[in-house]
This record gives structure tokens, sequence and C-alpha cells, in this order.
């Protein structure tokens, strides 16, 4: 909706209470709204709240809905509604509901939603299903696939149409190279018409190649996809194709550079002859003058063979530091007429205090790129239940927060997949009342460890009592069996379920060596780590000749190390022959 209107709202230690009033503008019969609603937060995390909408224009309606929020878990929570809406003598219900659920490997997506043809929400005479699973069992290999089924006109009304559409994608993605991605995704799509006399049956099946490269300060993303729409009714089928390549560049600390080309020739339906092929091109520079000063230059176009559009902007901004920030837009546009657009903004933020509570504060924070020093852009961070989004200079506010301690948690989603926390996370915070509460997040691109666990062979098979040296019987009695030098033994085999630890403070990652004995831990931070090999894993005639390793990685770089298992040298004490005491009878 778009007009005008009026929002109050009050929020307590554990429940809340919100009511807003709005006219419609623009439209020939306006419409108004008003809505109240309230709710009751019984944990972190957990809250049960009731709202209720009525509509007045054209259809004069009621509505009363029910909502649950939990967090179960930092990696579980769930959203449920239920609804129901008046219009006279009409009566209509509603469901939705959203399951999101995230392990370490693995991560799924379950949405649904149902709303009869009376009811009177957003939502109305249709259903949705959506099903998503990711699956990483290592740091290579990434599987995921996703199911969504829609309907509309759930009576089927023979005068409307009635789609029945569905979406099947299966994909896998590896990493070849410590910088190179290579993915392949299959898709499925079906549409038809539910009615008697359908007006339409198609189907849709694609491949879609994908390639990522990342260099020092060069990333590149190009796709390819390739399908074939068949529409059943006329037993009709063509071809179709998409492909879009992208590049990042940051030149500098103070510039950076992006582009994009998208070609679509990708119709999925019967109406190809009236869908020309889509191209588009965009070009951005960024650049930071001063300290507080940056300038935009953005060029997008698009054309379709009959019609071209073009527009160029040139964006000015100045930040203070009290705040206070001016910006200045030029916008110009070509297509069926020209057009030059000039925007002049200036933006006083200021605080209205109405009360103050000696339980709640204020979290303020900085995340950064450490290498660039700029500012990280819509980074979901998340405080006890509380969400945030960092803005396009990096800053985010927890405006209202519980006194105590509270745990901060980064979303990897959100955040660039290259870069991670100098620091701990999730890390302990304590929030206090009174003065400001920051709290600086600085991330560093990622390190990587790969090594091997080899064992080490004499290069000439023997037999133990060939393969060993005798020392001199020492007074005790025991003699030393000797291995071959160090020079004599050869790499011989990788060895396989090698526990490898690698620590950090309070920080601990562990890997099991595959067939060939070689381990890789990814997304590491630039810092002191150290290596060892659980050894009691390990076979009982080998030793490590080193048992730890001390290593520095460096942003972005990659460290090698190898375990040595060398045959562990053995005393073996000779006993002194024994003697035989006879005894007689006699």
């Amino acid at each position: 909706r778009y007009g005008r209107g009026a929002r109050v709202g009050y929020q307590a230690d554990h429940w809340y209470l919100e009511t807003y009033y709005m006219e419609d503008r623009f439209l020939s019969e306006p419409g108004r709204q008003s809505a109240i609603n309230a709710g009751y937060r019984f944990a972190q995390g957990a809250r049960l709240g009731i709202n209720y909408l009525n509509k007045q224009s054209d259809i004069n309606s009621d509505i009363l809905s029910l909502r649950s929020q939990v967090l179960w878990s930092p990696g579980l929570d769930t959203d449920l509604e239920v609804a129901h809406s008046e219009e006279g003598s009409k009566h209509g219900r509603a469901f939705w509901g959203r399951i999101n659920g995230t392990s370490l490997r693995f991560r799924y997506r379950l949405s649904l939603m149902h709303a009869d043809p009376e009811y009177r929400g957003f939502y109305r005479d249709q259903e949705f299903a959506f099903l998503g699973v990711d699956y990483s069992p290592n740091d290579k290999w990434d599987v995921h696939g996703s199911y969504r089924f829609q309907r509309d006109n759930l009576d089927i009304d023979p005068d409307r149409t009635a789609p029945d559409e569905r979406q099947l994608i299966l994909g896998i993605y590896y990493g070849l190279f410590p910088e190179t991605r290579i993915g392949i995704d299959y898709r499925h799509q079906t549409r038809r018409d539910r009615r008697a006399l359908s007006e339409f049956e198609s189907s849709h099946d694609s491949v879609r190649l994908t390639v990522g490269q990342r260099f020092k300060n060069l990333s590149m993303l190009i796709s390819g996809e390739w399908g074939k729409t068949e529409d059943d009714p006329n037993r009709d089928g063509f071809d179709t194709a998409l492909y879009r390549i992208s590049t990042h560049w940051q030149a500098t600390k103070r510039q950076s550079y992006s582009a994009n080309l998208f070609y679509d020739d990708n119709a999925y339906t019967d109406a190809r002859e009236q869908q020309r092929v889509q191209m588009a091109v965009g070009i951005n520079a960024r650049y930071r003058l001063f300290k507080f000063s940056e300038l935009n230059l953005n060029i997008q176009g698009n054309s379709n063979g009959d019609f071209s559009h073009y527009t160029f902007n040139a964006i000015f901004s100045h930040k203070r530091p009290n705040g206070h920030q001016a910006s200045l837009v030029v916008r110009h546009s070509t297509g069926d007429a020209d057009q030059t657009v000039v925007i002049l903004n200036y933006t006083v933020p200021f605080d209205l205090p109405v009360s103050r509570k000696k339980n709640v504060a204020t979290l303020r924070g900085y995340i950064h790129d450490v290498e660039t020093g700029e500012g990280l852009a819509n980074v979901v961070l998340n405080l006890g239940g509380l969400t945030a989004i960092s803005d396009d200079e990096g800053r985010f506010t927890f405006p209202s927060v519980r006194v105590g301690t509270h745990f901060l948690s980064i979303d990897r989603a959100s955040a660039a997949l290259d870069k991670v926390p100098v620091n701990k996370f999730p890390t302990e915070i304590e929030i206090r009342y009174g003065g400001e509460n920051q709290i600086d997040i600085p991330l560093v691109q990622t390190a990587t460890l790969r090594g091997q666990v080899m064992v080490y062979e004499a290069p000439d098979p023997a037999l133990p009592s060939q393969g060993y040296i005798r020392a001199p019987v020492s007074a005790d009695g025991l003699t030393n069996i000797v291995v071959p030098e160090q020079r004599q033994l050869a790499p011989s085999y990788g060895l396989q379920n090698a526990l490898v630890i690698l620590q950090n403070g309070e920080r601990t990652y562990k890997r099991l060596t595959d067939r060939e004995g070689r381990f890789r831990i990814s997304h590491l931070s630039s810092d002191r780590w150290t290596v060892t090999v659980d050894e009691e894993g390990l076979p009982m005639n080998l030793e490590l000749e080193k048992r730890r390793f001390t290593v520095i990685i460096k942003p972005g770089a990659v460290a090698n190390i190898e375990f040595k298992l060398i045959p562990k040298v053995r005393r073996i004490k000779m006993l002194k022959p024994l003697k035989a005491i006879v005894f007689s009878n006699t």
C-alpha cells in the first residue's frame, strides 16, 4: 500500500503494543486501513503475538491472526501464523509457517502457506510450499536441492486460469582449487492449467554450468544455462539459453570497479514469438576521495532488439563525523525520451528520548575489512535473538538490548565467504547500563592449511629381524634395537583416518585424513596455530618424528605441513638363562 498515516508503539520488558492508521493515495477509490498488534516475549527468542487488521475500500473486511516465533537453539527457529477473515457473511482462513535449521554441515528451510478463496489478506486463493536443503560433507563439496510448488484459483473457477506450477532444482559445487569453484545445476519446471479446458501446459528442463575464480584483487563469475521448453498441447518445443558474466576488481583501498553482462534467450512459454532476446550490461566505479567522501559512477543498459534503455548515475556523498550526511545525485536516462534528474539530499540524525530504562542499553558496532579498511554492508548479526544489519559503511546498531551477557554471532551466509573474523566468534559481550557499548569486528581474508600424514619406511622391505640392528648389551641387560638411519627411510604411503587437531586458544578444528593421508582446513583466520595428530589412533609400530607444528598463516595464504611417521625404536631386554633345580625323593 502507498499512502499517509501514523504509527505508534510501546515496548516493555516482556510485552509490546503497536497500532497504525493509513489512508491510500492516488487511487480512484481511496481505502483506509487500521491495525493493532500486541505480543508477549516469554524468553529470549520466543514470543507470541496477536494481530488485528481492518480494511475499508471496495471490500470491507476484518482480519485476526495469531503468530508464534521461537528460536529453539542457535541453529533452529520456527515462525508460524494462523489467520481468520470476515467480510459480511464470508469467512476465510489462512496459514503460514517457516522452519529454518542449520548445523555445521547441513542446512534446510521449509515454508508452507495456504489461503482460502474467501480469505481477505494479502495472500488469497492460493497455496504454496518450498523445501530447500544444502549439505557440505567437507570444504570442497557442496550439494543442494530445492522443490517449489504453487497453486492459484483453488476452487478452479472456470472464468479464471488455475495454474499449477512446480520446480525442482538439484545442484553440486566443487572447489577445484583454493580459489576456483565449479558447479552444475539441473532444473525441471512444469506449468499447467488445471481446468478441464486447459489453456496451457508446458515443461522446461535446463542445465546450468558455473565457474567462479578469484585472484588476488579480482573475482569473476561466469555461468551458462541451456534448456528446452516443451509446449505439450501444441507438441511444440524450442531451445533456450541464458548467460551471465560478472567481475569485481579492487584496484586499491580507495577504488573498485565491477561489471556484469546478461544475455537472456530463455522464454518458458509458448509466447516465444512475443519475447525477444534480452541483453543487459552494467558498469560501476567507486572512489573514496577522502576519509568521509565517496564518488560512485554507474551505467546500466538493456536492449531487446526493438527498444534500448540506458541510465547514467553519478553520486557524490559526504558524511561528517557527527552523522550529518550530504549527497548529490545526477541521473540521465535514455529511451522513449531523454531525461535528466538532479537530487540534493541533506540528512540530520537526532535522538528523541522518551524515557530511560535502567535494564536496557544500546550496542553499536563496526564491521570492516582489515586489508582495505572499508566497512562491509548488509552483514546480518545476531545478539541473543535480536537481529541487526550493517549499513553501507559497515555500521550496525542494536538499539534496545537487555543489560547482561549475550552472545554475538555473524550470519556467514550474509558475509563475504572468503573472510572470517580476526577475533573469536561467536563472542560473549557484556552489555552495561549507561555510556556507550561499542564493538569493532575486523574481518580478514581466509587462510588455508593443507598437509599429509605420511608413513616412511626402508626402501627394501625386510623382515623385522633383518631391518633392525642389535646394539651391544648394556649392564642392565637391555639391548637397543636401532631403526635404519633416517636417510635410509623414504615415503611409503599416506595414513588414512588419522585425526589432525588444529588449535588456537579456545578455537579447535579437527579433520580425518583421506585415503592418501591428506587433510585440508579452510576458512581460517590469519593467526598462530598449533597442529598435532592424535597419537592414540596411530599404528603401534610407528611414531611421529615431530609431534607438534606451529604455523603462522597470513591472510589469503595456503600453508603446507607434513607429519612423518617412522618405525618406532624398541628396547628389548634379554633375560638371563634359567636354571633348573631338580628335587629327588631319595
